[in-house]
């Protein structure tokens, strides 16, 4: 089996844990540094006899760890999602179509997905995958999204990759003229933004349920990440005031140009900064500075809103 030889499907279950049976031509997802691996709860039997010998054990709840990354690409057409919108719903966002798509964090009512990943011969089917994310954008790269899943295993079983797969044609846009801005300060000289989703999931054991285990399910979220601007004085921008006053700032972001390609960080609304860091780049002082993000109001949710137009 050659390890550059993979394809992932992934669709929206209707019933968390029910194969929703992800098809090449409408499922397929362009992604790339993948890796999986299988915790199998390894329930040991330590009798007491004459022999200090180990007795076979049992295998009990077994679920599925999956990462890859995905590109910062639009479909090529503002209102179709793109490829990774379906993840983006696994990972505790509201898909919303109009002009544009809008992803927008969720509290109830969340999505998950399965996933085919064929192997150069191997089929692993994965139900019930919901996700943590990370974004990275670096200035001159393309950006990416790095995904974690977790989901419920299902028996591998021999398989080709199968033809046909469909993949969006479009390219990912350099991170360039991004217009990333933070309240007044949009003058920054910054390398790379980074966010991280903070999902957390929450084992459900259930006597009830296949291997006492009746799935995961979202708990929690704290949505963080990190900018690197060059070091400015408190007059150009108050990094140090606004860290010690706990001051919220809008962020905004936007990566690509061209219509359909293009994806924006359309608002963060209520971001607070962390302890600036002193860094250095080939001789140039910068900060590194953590950022919070914060809801956008009393109801919650809408920490940041991201669009696809």
């Amino acid at each position: 089996m050659l390890s550059r030889l993979a394809l992932g499907l992934f669709k929206i279950e209707t019933t968390y844990g029910t194969d929703s049976v992800p098809a090449p031509a409408t499922n397929a997802v362009l992604i790339y540094d993948l890796t999986m691996t299988v915790d199998g709860r390894v329930l040991n039997r330590q009798t007491l006899d004459a022999s200090l010998s180990r007795r076979s054990h049992v295998i009990g709840r077994k679920l599925v760890n999956l990462s890859f990354r995905t590109e910062i690409k639009g479909s090529g057409t503002a209102a179709t999602p793109p490829e990774w919108g379906v993840l983006m719903r696994a990972a505790g966002f509201a898909e919303t179509i109009s002009t544009k798509v809008s992803y927008n964090p969720i509290s109830t009512g969340f999505e998950s997905v399965t996933g085919y990943i064929y192997w150069d011969g191997i089929l692993t089917k994965i139900t019930g995958l919901f996700f943590d994310w990370e974004l990275n954008a670096a200035a001159g790269e393309y950006g990416s999204i790095q995904w974690r899943g977790q989901g419920l295993y299902v028996d591998p079983t021999d398989a080709a990759i199968p033809a046909g797969a469909v993949f969006q044609a479009t390219k990912p846009p350099m991170v360039q003229s991004a217009t990333l801005t933070l309240g007044a300060f949009a003058t920054g000289v910054i390398q790379a933004l980074q966010l991280r989703g903070g999902n957390q999931l929450a084992e459900r054991p259930d006597l009830n349920s296949p291997e006492g285990f009746k799935g995961t399910l979202f708990t929690g979220r704290e949505i963080t990440g990190s900018v690197n601007p060059e070091a400015v004085t408190e007059a150009t921008h108050p990094f140090w005031a606004n860290f010690k006053a706990g001051t919220e700032v809008a962020m905004t972001a936007t990566f690509g140009a061209t219509p359909g390609n293009r994806i924006k960080i359309n608002t963060a609304p209520k971001v607070q900064y962390g302890a600036p860091n002193f860094g250095d780049r080939i001789g140039i002082r910068t900060y590194e500075v953590p950022i919070f993000l914060n809801r956008s109001a009393s109801t919650g949710n809408k920490e940041l809103i991201i669009d696809h137009d």
